[in-house]
C-alpha cells in the first residue's frame, strides 16, 4: 500500500482566501523514490541530473532528503545510489544490523545513523523505554569487528 505524502501545508489565510505553499523536500524524496523503485542501482551523477529534472522549477534536490530512503555507495566507480527504505529492514535490532552489514562491510555513522535511529520500543515492566542504547551496543560491538 502506498503512503499518502502531505506535499503542501497552509500558509496563510487572507479575507476569504487560503495561501498554500508546496513542500520541497517531500516532493523531491516522493519523485526520488519513484525513480529508485524501477532500478536496482542507479549511477550517482545520473540520479541527480534526471532527479533534479523531474521535480518542479524551482525545486532543488538534496541528498541529504534521502536519509533512510536511499543509500550512496561511494566506493563504487561510477558512484551508485539504490533504494534502501528504513521501513523494508527489519524490526529486531540483531537482525537489523545483520542486513545492514550484509550490505556494507564497513559503514559511517552519517550513513547507517537513519537505519538505527527508528522509533521501536522495548517493553520492560510495564514502562517503555527507547531502544536506542541497545542499538548503540550492537552498533558499537560491529563497527569494532569490522576494523
Amino acid at each position: 500500500m502506498d503512503k499518502l505524502v502531505v506535499v503542501v501545508r497552509t500558509v496563510g489565510l487572507c479575507e476569504d482566501e487560503v495561501y498554500f505553499e508546496l513542500n520541497a523536500d517531500k516532493i523531491c524524496r516522493a519523485t526520488a523514490e519513484m525513480l529508485l523503485q524501477n532500478a536496482v542501482k542507479f549511477n550517482l551523477a545520473e540520479f541527480q541530473e534526471v532527479w533534479q529534472q523531474s521535480v518542479p522549477e524551482g525545486m532543488t534536490t538534496r541528498l541529504d532528503q534521502l536519509k533512510g530512503l536511499a543509500l550512496v555507495d561511494r566506493n563504487s566507480r561510477p558512484e551508485i545510489i539504490f533504494l534502501l527504505k528504513v521501513d523494508d529492514l527489519p524490526e529486531g535490532t540483531q537482525e537489523r544490523f545483520n542486513s545492514l552489514f550484509s550490505l556494507r562491510e564497513k559503514w559511517m555513522e552519517e550513513d547507517i545513523a537513519p537505519y538505527i535511529q527508528w522509533r521501536r520500543f522495548v517493553r520492560r515492566e510495564a514502562n517503555y523505554r527507547c531502544a536506542a542504547d541497545q542499538i548503540l551496543s550492537v552498533f558499537n560491538a560491529k563497527w569494532r569487528q569490522s576494523l
